[in-house]
């Protein structure tokens, strides 16, 4: 058999994007502000502004993203950061339509909520199954 002959095969296979690569994933607006309340709020966090600022995204092994962000939120003392991470996003669906994406989100030397859900393309974000117990929900203000 010739390799003339599978070439164009292989051109074609090769020109076609992976799956994985198509997919859409609800994520925070980075950048925006978040107005925040909590369940059980962590020291030194309390209600107030939260805001996501993208560091770099990576692919994981299943080329699904990573985001790591600094977030920047409401303290008892004022304005306070940490570094936060987006990852292992999983996309639930009604009728076939992507209703939320649910992150695993992990600070830096903090807990990890692996239950956090962002709606419409981030315009709310619910923190659930943190490890401090903690839960909260952030609305974008615009």
């Amino acid at each position: 058999m010739s390799l003339k002959r599978f070439l164009p095969a292989v051109l074609v296979l090769l020109s076609v994007p992976s799956m994985a690569s198509a997919v859409s994933y609800h994520t925070p607006t980075w950048d925006a502000d978040y107005a925040c309340s909590y369940v059980n709020p962590p020291y030194p966090r309390v209600d107030g502004l939260s805001t996501f600022v993208l560091q770099s995204t990576q692919l994981d092994p299943l080329q699904r993203p990573i985001h790591r962000t600094f977030e920047y939120f409401d303290a008892t003392y004022g304005v306070e950061n940490n570094k936060a991470t987006f990852a292992k996003p999983v996309n639930k669906l009604f009728n076939m339509v992507i209703v939320y994406t649910r992150w695993e989100f992990t600070l830096l030397n903090g807990p990890q909520c692996t239950k956090t859900d962002v709606y419409n393309w981030g315009e709310t974000i619910v923190f659930d199954g943190c490890s401090d117990n903690h839960r909260r929900t952030c609305q974008r203000l615009y």
